[in-house]
């Protein structure tokens, strides 16, 4: 897992690079987000995931608190897609600093989330390569699907 977590920089760069600049920030209207707002949920919500990482290092048994983007927030502004990538990266080597510290005790340890019946360091980690994935795959879609095949998820 951690190796393709290290890719995942390069991929994602690959990807905005592959799409078309008008394709970027084209808006397919109702709840679909945008290539840039992908890439901007990515890049911010690498920081919530540190954090729970560190929680398995500070705590026995870490409470983790599910993370729902509120939903009634004000519109957010969209930042520059290269600063999104920047700090998407950055992020990342934090957090890929501290799971190549992980132990084996850390690995195993159990978690409470509110959510999963049974939750742990190693899913918590999974859940990052996942979610990665799932935004790649709706990004790479959105830049290359004609308007008519994009549907709201």
């Amino acid at each position: 897992m951690i190796s393709q977590l290290e890719n995942g920089p390069v991929v994602l760069r690959d990807l905005v690079a592959s799409i078309p600049e008008e394709r970027l920030t084209h808006g397919f209207g109702g709840n679909i987000w945008s290539v840039q707002e992908h890439v901007q949920h990515l890049a911010l919500t690498q920081i919530m995931l540190q954090k729970r990482i560190q929680l398995f290092f500070k705590e026995e048994k870490p409470e983790i608190v599910p993370f729902v983007p509120d939903q009634n927030a004000e519109p957010h502004t969209l930042k520059p897609i290269g600063d999104l990538l920047n700090l998407f990266e950055s992020w990342r080597k934090k957090q890929l600093e501290s799971l190549k510290k992980a132990d084996d005790a850390i690995w195993g340890k159990e978690a409470v989330h509110p959510e999963y019946t049974h939750y742990n360091f190693e899913i918590a980690v999974r859940h990052i390569l996942t979610h990665d994935g799932f935004h790649f795959y709706r990004i790479e879609e959105l830049g290359l699907l004609r308007k008519e095949n994009v549907k709201a998820l």
